[in-house]
């Protein structure tokens, strides 16, 4: 009786660098306040666009992804404007977590 071949050996892992112009979009899950959130506090999010490198898509879309908040400054009472800067701490993709290297974002708000 013959004996069935081996099975191929599995894909050996890549390493892909995304360029540091690179724009990730990720929508927020969990409310972030400036009046009551405290840096250093994480909050989940999904990728809200695949991330890209080349013409390959490297990330999908709908990713879980862990925010940290950096900075939170309040709008005054009558002026002023509220600033948020968070970093894209990881992903989770195929049951693995991958953390990033910390790039900060800022969003502004308006005042009251």
């Amino acid at each position: 009786m013959p004996v069935a071949p081996p099975p191929p050996p599995p894909p050996q892992p890549v390493t892909v660098t995304i360029p540091e112009s690179t724009i990730v979009t990720v929508r927020t899950i969990d409310l972030i306040d400036s009046s009551t959130s405290s840096t250093g506090q994480t909050f989940r999010g999904s990728l809200d666009a695949p991330i890209v490198a080349g013409d390959q898509v490297v990330v999908p879309k709908g990713l879980n992804v862990t925010l940290k908040l950096v900075n939170a400054s309040s709008a005054g009472k009558f002026k002023g404007s509220s600033e948020l800067t968070v970093s894209f701490e990881s992903f989770t993709y195929q049951g693995k977590t991958y953390t990033l290297n910390k790039r900060c974002s800022r969003e502004g708000g308006f005042a009251r």
